[in-house]
C-alpha cells in the first residue's frame, strides 16, 4: 500500500478549510459549501492510491484470502478520508458568516460515495491491470467524475446548493451512486476464498 499520498492529500483537504479560517474568511452558505466540497475531493484523492500494492509478491504469499487484505487497506482509506472530513466539517462553521444555518449531515454522502468509487475503480485497475496500477486509473476517475457532476442540469445535479429544491433528490441520486458503487466493489474484489497460491494448486490435475 502506498502510504504516503494518503495522509498527504487528506492533509491538504483540511488546508483548504485552514487557510480562509487563518485569512478571517466568513463566507456566504454557498462559498462555504463549495470549500468544504473542494476539500473533500483532495482528501479523497489520497484513497485513490490506497490499494496499490508495492509488496505485491509478500501480500500473495499470505495464508489468508486476497479480500482481506484489500479490504483492509480500503478501511483505512477510508479511516483516513473520514477523519478529514470531520475535521474539514468542524471547521466549517467558524468560516461561514453568523446567523447561517450549515446542516453539514446532508453533504455526507458526497465524501462516502466519492470514496466508494475510487476504491471501486483502483479495485477494478488492479485486476485488469496489476498491482501497483489502481491509483493511475482511480485518480483521472475521480477527476472526471466530479467534473461530469459539477456540469450536470439542474434537475439532474449532484452538487446541489443547500436548501434548494433540487437538493433534497441530489441526495438520492448520491445514494443510488453509493449502492453501483458497493456491488461493482463486490464483484471486483471477490475471490475463490482461497489464497492465491492454493488457488491456482487447487486448479491443476
Amino acid at each position: 500500500m502506498r502510504w504516503v499520498p494518503l495522509p498527504i492529500f487528506s492533509g491538504i483537504g483540511v488546508l483548504v478549510v485552514v487557510v480562509p479560517l487563518l485569512t478571517g474568511a466568513q463566507f456566504a452558505l454557498q462559498d462555504t459549501t463549495l470549500t468544504l466540497r473542494a476539500g473533500v475531493v483532495v482528501a479523497v484523492l489520497g484513497a485513490a492510491f490506497a490499494l496499490d500494492d508495492t509488496a505485491d509478491d509478500m501480500t500473495r504469499a499470505l495464508p489468508y484470502p486476497r479480500t482481506r487484505v484489500v479490504t483492509l487497506r480500503a478501511s483505512v482509506a477510508l479511516a483516513a478520508v473520514a477523519l478529514s472530513c470531520a475535521v474539514q466539517y468542524a471547521l466549517a462553521p467558524l468560516i461561514t458568516a453568523p446567523g447561517q444555518p450549515l446542516p453539514l449531515m446532508g453533504l455526507i454522502l458526497e465524501p462516502v460515495t466519492l470514496t466508494a468509487w475510487t476504491l471501486t475503480a483502483a479495485a477494478v485497475a488492479a485486476g485488469r491491470r496489476g498491482e501497483g496500477t489502481g491509483g493511475v486509473a482511480a485518480a483521472p476517475l475521480l477527476a472526471l467524475l466530479v467534473l461530469g457532476a459539477a456540469c450536470l442540469p439542474d434537475h439532474l445535479s449532484l452538487f446541489a446548493e443547500l436548501f434548494t429544491p433540487e437538493f433534497p433528490a441530489s441526495r438520492w441520486r448520491w445514494a443510488l451512486l453509493l449502492l453501483l458503487a458497493c456491488v461493482l466493489w463486490r464483484v471486483a474484489t471477490r475471490d475463490s476464498g482461497l489464497p492465491p497460491r492454493l488457488t491456482r494448486l487447487r486448479g491443476r490435475p
